[in-house]
């Protein structure tokens, strides 16, 4: 809202204005631009075609460009392993460990996400080798975990919101990337984290169950799986995502034995992510330029 209205005072002075469009999910589960950016930067042409398609109706769409992902761009140099090394050791993680990383979802998503760590910390019971890494949402409160403090194999990583940041610091994607560097597999529910960890190559498993069976499916989180944005990722989501705790168990222990080897996400990604574009960050801003100056 407040994005809508410094555009809009700013056109009626006669300002060009650039959008971006930052998220996968923005255009078809956000809510409405209630404003006429000249310039709109997306990622692929699934969301060019998608902005075509909702915005047409309100008279001249302006200019279009893709992109790729500028934040992604990080995934293509592969992370140092000495800093990977570190943070294992500084959470206490011997190198033999096998680290299960849970990504915790949007509150207002998922009230309680609680029952997949206690489904974690289930298998892990006979599983000594088992580490599981909890990595807060920024929508987290500090004390709802406090529960788990008693289990030695449970490491939670705080948000920056948690320590008392209101912006994610410079060094966020690093971090996030060496968290995903430092784990054997990626466990989230219906957020960008699958993005995150498949760019990454590593393997991912989406959460499709709550915490009690007989939720009906306008309030249970596999409805989120049915949003626009994850219809082009469907081959994806039919090889990692599990619908109740037997399943995940299953899954966890096939990747196992198959020593943690991620599939080939790269032609299932190639549409969303746009890996045409190897340097999303310097082609966005040759884009802004190249507007700027015609």
């Amino acid at each position: 809202m407040r994005e809508n209205r410094i555009v809009n005072a700013l056109k009626t002075r006669g300002t060009r204005c650039i959008a971006m469009i930052i998220s996968w999910d923005n255009l078809t589960s956000k809510g409405i631009i209630n404003a006429a950016p000249d310039l709109v930067l997306v990622w692929n042409k699934l969301m060019a075609d998608e902005y075509e398609q909702l915005y047409s109706l309100f008279g001249n769409v302006g200019a279009l460009r893709m992109t790729g992902v500028p934040r992604f761009g990080i995934y293509a140099k592969p992370p140092d392993p000495l800093k990977v090394a570190v943070f294992r050791g500084k959470l206490g993680i011997v190198p033999r460990a096998c680290v299960i990383l849970f990504s915790t979802g949007a509150v207002k998503h998922h009230v309680c996400q609680d029952y997949v760590i206690e489904d974690l910390l289930e298998y892990a019971r006979t599983r000594p080798e088992v580490v599981i890494m909890v990595r807060c949402h920024p929508g987290d409160e500090p004390g709802k975990y406090e529960r788990f403090s008693g289990y030695k194999n449970l490491r939670f990583l705080p948000s920056f919101r948690q320590c008392k940041e209101d912006i994610p610091p410079s060094d966020f994607l690093e971090t996030l990337q060496i968290q995903l560097a430092a784990s054997q597999v990626c466990i989230q529910i219906a957020s960008t984290m699958l993005l995150d960890a498949a760019a990454c190559d590593k393997p991912v498993i989406s959460i499709a169950y709550d915490a009690h069976p007989q939720v009906p499916y306008r309030a249970s989180v596999r409805r989120f799986y049915d949003y626009a944005h994850y219809q082009p990722l469907r081959l994806l989501l039919k090889e990692n995502i599990v619908h109740d705790r037997t399943a995940l168990f299953a899954k966890l222990d096939a990747l196992a034995e198959n020593g943690w080897q991620a599939p080939k996400w790269q032609s299932v990604l190639k549409t969303v992510m746009n890996l045409s574009t190897p340097e999303p960050a310097r082609t966005t801003a040759q884009c802004i330029q190249e507007w700027l100056d015609a």
